[in-house]
């Protein structure tokens, strides 16, 4: 049977921490208060004791009603714990043997509860007040004690000091529990965000380098990427294709045909060069390879072998011949992105002059 109705425990879900925390411990302390009450009464304790125990009850009674009922935080969290370690605690502790009774515990607990529901708030004081509680409490007892009052017998102090180390502790394993669970779902669910991020960002980056229809890489990178190789003066060669009479393709065959042109050049481009190859499309028929380590007639020979391979693809139109034409030039020392890109783009258009379907190189 839960001692916590399913109702409280349902509507405080949404809460912070601190104010579950202390919800549930003011309901659980005024349940404890009332059945220690009712416990000291049974085994013959001062009626003080009786009455103090129960007015704790009825004060975590208020301090539940404050919070639960009334959204109230730290007003009750600060009463309660100032009440109870200058009120309270030192009226039991007079009561219930001083330094040979529970009521150590009790300060021990406030400790805990302190660092729980004070993370947010100033809590030096609360905490210099309980030190200062205590150890004016044992100095009382140590100069006059008489002024405490032991048990009827040691029965009646071993059933006690049980009771109330029993009950403190459940409670502070409770409260330690409640946090490593919030603790580690805290962690588990910023583990889901990042990687959840990652993904995300990943998927941007896809996004940011790549060619809508093709799946190569975009303008924008092959941009990126040759300005690096001119920046660390890499030996590079560039390629420059671009689909012989793309226009009238998309005149005779329509738009549909004309991507699909598109995405197999592009694919048998991509199949057919090395894996430190760099191939995007940079226009709307135009598609440039970026070969490192490899000069001018190297990259002839990779593109001459290239463009045959494209000119031999067997298309489902009987009309339809696909060619390309293609500009090849090797990076000089010094030279600007602006400059190379010119010169590759003179060399295609040589070829598209020389008749199309053919390499033009320096």
């Amino acid at each position: 049977m839960r001692i916590i109705p399913n109702r409280i425990i349902n509507q405080i879900k949404e809460y912070s921490l601190e104010v579950r925390i202390l919800t549930i411990t003011s309901f659980l302390g005024m349940i404890i208060c009332f059945a220690s009450g009712l416990f000291n009464l049974i085994v013959g304790l001062d009626k003080v004791t009786v009455i103090v125990t129960t007015s704790m009850g009825i004060a975590s009674m208020l301090i539940f009603y404050l919070v639960y009922y009334k959204h109230n935080y730290k007003d009750p969290t600060y009463i309660g714990l100032v009440i109870l370690p200058t009120l309270l605690y030192p009226i039991m502790w007079f009561y219930n043997s001083g330094s040979h009774g529970p009521i150590a515990y009790f300060y021990l607990f406030n400790a805990c509860v302190c660092a729980v529901l004070l993370s947010r708030y100033k809590y030096r004081s609360i905490i210099i007040l309980h030190v200062g509680a205590v150890l004016g409490l044992l100095y009382v007892e140590y100069k006059s004690t008489d002024l405490t009052i032991p048990y009827d017998s040691l029965k009646i102090r071993y059933l006690d000091m049980g009771f109330s180390f029993t009950i403190v502790f459940l409670i502070i394993f409770g409260l330690i529990t409640a946090i490593m669970k919030e603790y580690n779902k805290t962690i588990d669910e910023l583990t889901l965000t990042h990687e959840e991020l990652e993904q995300a960002n990943k998927k941007l980056k896809y996004i940011a380098e790549t060619d809508a229809l093709t799946g190569i890489y975009n303008r924008r990178y092959i941009m990126d990427e040759l300005n690096a190789y001119v920046e660390t003066n890499q030996t590079t060669s560039i390629i420059m294709f671009d689909i012989d009479h793309f226009k009238s393709i998309n005149d005779r065959f329509g738009h549909s045909v004309g991507d699909d042109v598109i995405c197999r050049v592009s694919d048998l481009l991509k199949e057919n060069i090395r894996v430190i190859d760099k191939l995007g499309r940079i226009g709307g028929e135009e598609f440039v390879i970026l070969l490192k380590s490899t000069d001018a007639e190297q990259a002839e020979v990779r593109a001459d072998k290239l463009r045959k391979m494209v000119s031999e693809i067997e298309w489902e139109f009987p009309n339809l011949k696909v060619t390309l034409s293609g500009g090849v030039y090797c990076f000089k020392e010094n030279e600007t992105v602006d400059t190379i890109m010119e010169q590759v783009d003179l060399r295609l258009y040589e070829a598209k002059n020389a008749g199309r379907n053919i390499i033009k190189s320096a």
